[in-house]
């Protein structure tokens, strides 16, 4: 699996795509199960913390 962010100016912020690629259905389905939507979903409600120093 591999992934590809963009950073992209918005008005007075940042839009941030996130685009994951997955060599197959079964990879997808595997990591699926294993939580990694709701990991990734925290993870980036995290960023803007990070970068502000919060």
């Amino acid at each position: 699996m591999h992934a590809v962010v963009t950073l992209q100016e918005r008005g007075e912020g940042t839009r941030m795509t996130v685009v994951s690629h997955f060599p197959d259905a079964d990879t997808l389905e595997r990591l699926s199960k294993m939580g990694m939507e709701e990991g990734m979903r925290l993870a980036i409600g995290q960023i803007d913390g990070i970068l502000s120093g919060r």
